[in-house]
């Protein structure tokens, strides 16, 4: 069975994988974990880092370091149960990166965490894990995490 892991960093996606291979025997896993690294908008660099000049590049690189980190984080929950999975890296729009993923690998399950927004915040927002369940080309199981837990990892 192939799974398509996404991770975003947060409680929520760790608690989805390790819900999602707590139901498929482990030998018959063949696991995809991908994290997406968002690209900063130039308006908003000086806001994120706190100064008036940014190397763009430099920028870039540790949002992708820091996407890495994540996708490492759920192998390593793969890894300790005998799983070795290969580990994607995009940048760019979270959804639009995990469906094409998706729809190259052709996985028989996608695993995603919800953060659990709602009301305004979802409407302004958006929601990940309602776009990848709206328009993934294979089943999806979402975990949504309580809110306090939902936070990314510093």
């Amino acid at each position: 069975m192939k799974i398509l892991f996404a991770t975003d960093g947060s409680e929520s996606s760790r608690e989805a994988a390790e819900k999602a291979i707590a139901l498929v025997p482990i030998e018959r896993v063949d696991a995809v974990v991908i994290s997406i690294a968002p690209v900063p908008v130039p308006s908003d660099i000086p806001a994120m880092v706190g100064a008036p000049y940014v190397d763009y590049e430099i920028l870039l690189e540790e949002v992708k370091a820091e996407a890495r980190k994540h996708a490492e984080g759920i192998s390593s929950i793969l890894e300790a149960r005998g799983i070795k999975p290969r580990i994607e890296i995009r940048q760019g729009d979270a959804a639009s990166g995990i469906l094409e993923l998706a729809r190259r690998e052709k996985p028989d399950l996608l695993v995603v965490g919800s953060h659990g927004k709602s009301g305004l915040r979802r409407l302004i927002l958006g929601s990940v894990s309602q776009r990848v369940v709206t328009d993934a080309p294979c089943p999806v199981l979402v975990v949504r995490s309580t809110p306090a837990k939902a936070a990314p990892k510093a």
